[in-house]
This record gives C-alpha cells, sequence and structure tokens, in this order.
C-alpha cells in the first residue's frame, strides 16, 4: 500500500505544489516518499496557518517557515533539523525538544510564553527576540554564541 501523509493547511499543500514536491491539485495529503528524503524547506511568506504534515519530513535539515501565521510547531520527529527559521509568525507553542542537532533557531516575532531549549547542546544561534518569554535557561546551551533575546518579559 501506498502510504500518505495529510497536509490539512491548504496553503502549506500549494506550496509544495509550486516546489514540485507535491504534483496535481490539492488533495489534503501527499504521497510520503515524495516527502521523507527532502533536506531543505522554504515555505515562507505562504499564509500558512498549520504545518502538520513537516513530522514527516524526516530528513529535514533546513526549515524556514518565516512570516505565515502558525501558531503551534512540533518539530520533535524533524531530528536532523540544523537551522530553523521561524519568525513572525504567531507561534504560543514550539517543541524542540528532540532537534538535538539544531544550530540555529530563529524564532522572534511570536507570542512564545516558555521555551525549552535544554536539549539543544550544539546550539550557536538563538534569536527568541520580541516574543512574551518570562524566564529562559540556556545553561545547557554550552556552544551559544549570539543569543538575541530583548523585547520579552525576562526579569
Amino acid at each position: 500500500a501506498i502510504a500518505y501523509t495529510l497536509i490539512p493547511d491548504l496553503n502549506f499543500e500549494k506550496e509544495l505544489i509550486s516546489l514540485k514536491i507535491d504534483f496535481g491539485t490539492p488533495d489534503g495529503k501527499i504521497k510520503t516518499s515524495r516527502i521523507e528524503n527532502v533536506t531543505s524547506l522554504d515555505v515562507s511568506w505562504s499564509s500558512i496557518a498549520d504545518l502538520t504534515g513537516i513530522q514527516d519530513f524526516k530528513s529535514l535539515t533546513y526549515l524556514n517557515c518565516n512570516s505565515n501565521s502558525i501558531a503551534s510547531l512540533d518539530l520533535s520527529h524533524n531530528t536532523k533539523l540544523e537551522e530553523l527559521y521561524a519568525p513572525s509568525n504567531l507561534l504560543t507553542s514550539l517543541n524542540v525538544s528532540k532537534n538535538t542537532a539544531l544550530t540555529t533557531l530563529t524564532c522572534s516575532y511570536g507570542k512564545l510564553t516558555t521555551i525549552d531549549v535544554s536539549a539543544l547542546t550544539a546550539l550557536k544561534k538563538l534569536d527568541i527576540k520580541n516574543n512574551a518569554l518570562t524566564t529562559l535557561d540556556v545553561s545547557a546551551n554550552t556552544q551559544l554564541v549570539n543569543l538575541y533575546c530583548g523585547k520579552n518579559q525576562l526579569t
């Protein structure tokens, strides 16, 4: 049987079609075999609200979902991810707890009140400015070179 991945967000699927990862007209799903070897994905500025389906992009090392309207993003299945650019979204929830290969994490201009970066021991750049964080623990991020965390509620 052919395995499919559900892509409920119409704009996400339209972007996958324009990138020639998916084909035809949007039908809410994509063959999993078409996405499991994709290493780089740029779906910035695409009016996407929901990235459901991203979990099956198992080989992803680079994801840019800048300037969309994504509120919740779970990347716990994208364990090869090295660079994540997700600024200017509506993020209130971001799960990067299993993304130990991440070296760059940009999620500025969101609505995050909390984020757990304790597993991100390879992280070199963290840009989380302009959110609603009250605390930020980077004690485990010993490789961190650049930290941008202004315009939060940090005390």
